[in-house]
């Protein structure tokens, strides 16, 4: 995992939910499809797609459809890939508009899991090998065979980083989803962690306790400004 590379994803991330926003030595253009918003950054080799998280309580009308899907390696959640699906014409369009080195997708919440779904779908092509995947308090968004064919391709190309106390990575369940990637996780004091039971136990503890779409979007262990600045903190 190249740690610098992480920072401009966490970075771009943050960046995601100012549809002004201009990043230094970088071509950005935003697109805004509805409660979907995404930009593109690119300069001389690299294509950023990145994705906007949960901003919104309408976002939620996708997260809370739970069912399943086909894809090629397996099934993924239904609400991620149909809400996809209404932007990947665009997607598509700028990941061919001209030739790039790497392709990175990037994404928060909700954001996270619409980067990790189309992240999948480019490694059916031609794009597989230039492919990387950075994502942010994502939910889980694919079953057990997807996630086992994302780590075969991927491997250290997708990073999931994960902070204490944010339940959004714990949805939805353990029987029905799984996460992939190399996991990067921050314990409560922003620090490198390794996740331990009791981090686990409470966690879904709480994804039991509460349901709300308001208890999740609160400020704190999910915000994308705390991802950031953990990740920031790790480079000091």
């Amino acid at each position: 995992m190249n740690r610098i590379t992480l920072s401009t994803a966490a970075n771009m991330a943050a960046q995601a939910y100012d549809t002004t926003a201009q990043l230094p030595d970088f071509d950005v253009t935003q697109h805004v499809h509805g409660n979907i918003q995404w930009f593109a950054a690119r300069n001389a080799s690299d294509l950023w797609i990145v994705f906007r998280g949960t901003d919104e309580l309408a976002d939620w009308v996708d997260n809370l459809d739970a069912e399943k899907t086909i894809s090629a390696q397996g099934y993924v959640h239904k609400g991620f890939s149909d809400a996809l699906d209404r932007v990947w014409s665009f997607v598509l369009a700028e990941v061919y508009l001209r030739g790039i080195a790497r392709l990175h997708f990037v994404g928060h919440s909700l954001g996270g899991a619409l980067a990790a779904i189309a992240a999948s779908r480019c490694l059916l092509g031609s794009l597989d090998d230039r492919v990387y995947l950075w994502t942010f308090g994502q939910p889980r968004c694919g079953d057990k065979p997807w996630a086992d064919w994302m780590d075969e391709r991927l491997g250290q190309r997708y990073v999931r980083v994960f902070n204490a106390g944010d339940i959004v990575p714990h949805l939805p369940t353990f029987m029905r989803f799984r996460h992939a990637g190399t996991e990067v996780f921050f314990d409560e004091h922003g620090n490198v962690a390794t996740p331990t039971f009791r981090h686990r136990v409470m966690a879904a503890i709480e994804v039991i306790r509460t349901q709300l779409p308001s208890s999740i979007l609160r400020f704190g262990a999910h915000s994308m400004g705390r991802y950031r600045d953990n990740v920031f903190r790790m480079l000091s």
